[in-house]
């Protein structure tokens, strides 16, 4: 039996990454991923501040609706880092004649039977004390509350309504 051998080319160069070339695309990659990184965490802070923004401006539209088909006064209320919707208690008429002899101040005798509907801590904006009432669907006062700092965005007033 014969065998056909053909020769063993030496001379022939190897297929593949030296460890060198592996350590560079390593390094670039590396390099790449400390600049993107931390910008998607800005972006994914930046995203959740309008994600707050939004909430606030829905529970403001939900507010008024409240108001109208509930025919009641809404308050809302900024404070700090807290958004509060609080419904202002009713009092008749008949209630108040009463009621004045004892108590001087029938806005703050009202102000025992009130019912907080919601209360929002922002993670990311310090309100100026700001309060808005809604009577009966209709709103009073401004549509702006001025923000005191916004970390994320740079803002100096939120528009509730457009």
């Amino acid at each position: 039996m014969i065998f056909h051998c053909k020769p063993i080319n030496l001379t022939k160069k190897l297929t593949g990454f030296t460890l060198i070339e592996l350590l560079i695309v390593l390094v670039i990659m590396g390099l790449l991923a400390s600049v993107l990184v931390p910008d998607m965490f800005g972006m994914l802070k930046r995203s959740e501040a309008r994600t707050e923004i939004a909430k606030i401006k829905a529970l403001t539209e939900l507010s008024i609706e409240r108001s109208f088909f509930g025919k009641s006064t809404i308050q809302l209320e900024f404070s700090s880092s807290e958004f509060k919707i609080i419904q202002l208690a009713e009092l008749d008429n008949r209630t108040k004649q009463e009621d004045t002899e004892e108590v001087d101040d029938v806005d703050e005798y009202a102000r025992i039977d009130n019912r907080d509907l919601k209360a929002l801590h922002s993670r990311y904006f310090q309100f100026e004390d700001t309060s808005i009432k809604i009577v009966n669907g209709e709103w009073q006062g401004d549509n702006i509350v001025k923000l005191l700092s916004s970390s994320e965005l740079s803002l100096s007033q939120l528009r509730l309504r457009d």
